[in-house]
C-alpha cells in the first residue's frame, strides 16, 4: 500500500473514532425502534399462527366397551386433541348445539360399529357439519378422510384373508384368523406415530420464527448504521481536488472507504451477536454458534453490506441522497427477498425470485449462525463475496467517473 494511500486510510479511521459517540447513540435509539417493530411482526404472526380448540358433539348408540375405548383413544391422540375437544351428548342435544353454533360438527355412531367393522358390514358413521365454512370444519373433515383410508387398509387384510378362505377352501378357524389380524392392526394403529415422521410446518419454513427474525434484524441492524455512516464520508469539491493532486486514485479512494466501513460493520456484529445470544434474548437462540465461528460465517454478508453502503456513499455527492436511497431500496430488497414478510405470503410467482435478492443469502447465513441446526442448501458466502466484488467494481467506475467529469 502506497504512503498517500496509507495516511488517508489513518485519517478515516481517526475521523471514525471521532464520530464513535455520535455513532453509537444513533445505533442504540435506532435499534430500539428496529426492536418493536420486529417485536410486531414476530407477535403478529405467532398469534395468526395458532388455531382455536373446537367442540365436536358425539352421539354414541354404541354401548359395547370396544366403543368407548375407541372414543377415549381418539380424544387422547395428541393429532386430535390439539385441536378438538369432544362433547359426548344426546342426539336431541347434539342437534341443539350444532344449530346454536355450540359445535362445529356432530359424529353419530350407530349401534354395533364396532362389530361391524370388525366383521367386515362397515356400517356408516355419519358426521353433519355446520353451515358455515372454517378452518377448524376444514381440520376435521381432513382428519375424517385420513381416518377412513387407515381403516380401508388395516380391513382389506381381513378381505383378503376371507377371499383366501373362499378361493382355495382352506381349513382354519376363520374366526381365530379375523382376530389374529384385528389385534395386529390395532398394534400397527397404536404405533403409527413410530412408523411416521413428524414434520412441524411454519411459515418461515424450517427455522423457529424468533431465529428468522432474530436474522432480518442483523441486516436492518447494519442498513441503520450503514445511514449513520454518512456523515464520515462528506465530500466536497475542493477535497477531491485534493484527492487526486496527491495521487489517490479512484481504486484506493474506493479501497478506504470499504476497508473503514467494514471494520466498523465488524465491531458492531461483534457487539450485536454478543447482545443477542448472550444477553436479554439469549434464551431465543440457545443452539448459537460461538462467537469466533459466527464472525468467520458472517464474513461474506459484512463485505456485502459494507460494498453496498460504500456503494451509495459513491454514487450520491448529497448526504441526504445517500441516506434517503440506503434506507429504501435496502428496505425494498428486505422486503423482496422475503425477510420481513415470509415468502410464504407472497404470490407462488414471486416465491422463487426471493432467493434471487443478496438480502435472502445474507439473511440465511446469519440464520445458520442463530440456529446451528439449520443448514442452508446453498453457497451463500460465495454469492455474498460475488456481489461484493461486482459492487467494489461498479464503484471504482463511479468514482473514476466522478473525479473526471464532475470536478
Amino acid at each position: 500500500m502506497k504512503p498517500v494511500t496509507l495516511r488517508f486510510l489513518i485519517m478515516e479511521y481517526r475521523l471514525a473514532l471521532k464520530n464513535f459517540r455520535r455513532l453509537l447513540v444513533g445505533v442504540f435509539f435506532f435499534s430500539l425502534l428496529l426492536l418493536c417493530m420486529l417485536s410486531l411482526l414476530f407477535v403478529s404472526l405467532q398469534s395468526n399462527g395458532t388455531v382455536s380448540i373446537t367442540r365436536i358433539a358425539i352421539v354414541n348408540e354404541d354401548t359395547s366397551s370396544a366403543s368407548s375405548l375407541a372414543l377415549s383413544y381418539i380424544e387422547d391422540f395428541r393429532s386430535t386433541s390439539a385441536f378438538f375437544t369432544f362433547v359426548e351428548t344426546s342426539s336431541k342435544e347434539a342437534d341443539r348445539m350444532l344449530a346454536a353454533g355450540e359445535v362445529t360438527a356432530v359424529i353419530t355412531i350407530p349401534a354395533d360399529t364396532i362389530d361391524s367393522i370388525l366383521s367386515g358390514e362397515n356400517i356408516p358413521v355419519t358426521v353433519s357439519f355446520s353451515n358455515t365454512d372454517s378452518l377448524p370444519q376444514a381440520l376435521l373433515a381432513e382428519l375424517i378422510r385420513s381416518g377412513v383410508s387407515l381403516l380401508a387398509s388395516a380391513q382389506s387384510a381381513i378381505y383378503t384373508t376371507a377371499d383366501l378362505y373362499e378361493k382355495y377352501s382352506l381349513s382354519m378357524d376363520l374366526g381365530s384368523v379375523f382376530d389374529l389380524l384385528n389385534t395386529r392392526n390395532l398394534k400397527l394403529a397404536l404405533l403409527r406415530e413410530n412408523l411416521f415422521t413428524g414434520q412441524n410446518v411454519s411459515m418461515t419454513g424450517p427455522v423457529r420464527l424468533s431465529v428468522f427474525y432474530g436474522a432480518s434484524l442483523f441486516f436492518l441492524f447494519f442498513i441503520i448504521c450503514g445511514t449513520l455512516y454518512a456523515p464520515q464520508f462528506a465530500e466536497s469539491t475542493s477535497l477531491r481536488q485534493i484527492q487526486t493532486h496527491m495521487g489517490l486514485s479512484a481504486f484506493s479512494h474506493c479501497l478506504i472507504r470499504f476497508l473503514v466501513l467494514f471494520t466498523q460493520n465488524l465491531f458492531l456484529f461483534f457487539f450485536l451477536f454478543l447482545l443477542v445470544t448472550h444477553g436479554p434474548f439469549r434464551s431465543l437462540y440457545p443452539d448459537a454458534r460461538p462467537v469466533f465461528t459466527a464472525l468467520t460465517a458472517s464474513l461474506g454478508p459484512l463485505c456485502f453490506l459494507s460494498s453496498w453502503e460504500a456503494f451509495f456513499f459513491t454514487l450520491f455527492s448529497r448526504q441526504t441522497d445517500r441516506v434517503l436511497w440506503l434506507f429504501f431500496i435496502s428496505l425494498l430488497l428486505l422486503f423482496f427477498s422475503g425477510s420481513l414478510l415470509p415468502a410464504a405470503f407472497f404470490p407462488s410467482h414471486l416465491k422463487q425470485l426471493t432467493q434471487a435478492f443478496p438480502a435472502y443469502w445474507c439473511q440465511h447465513i446469519w440464520m445458520q449462525t442463530l440456529d446451528t441446526t439449520f443448514l442452508p442448501d446453498a453457497p451463500y458466502p460465495l454469492f455474498c463475496l460475488a456481489a461484493s466484488m461486482f459492487l467494489f467494481a461498479a464503484m471504482t467506475v463511479t468514482d473514476h467517473w466522478k473525479r473526471r467529469y464532475c470536478l
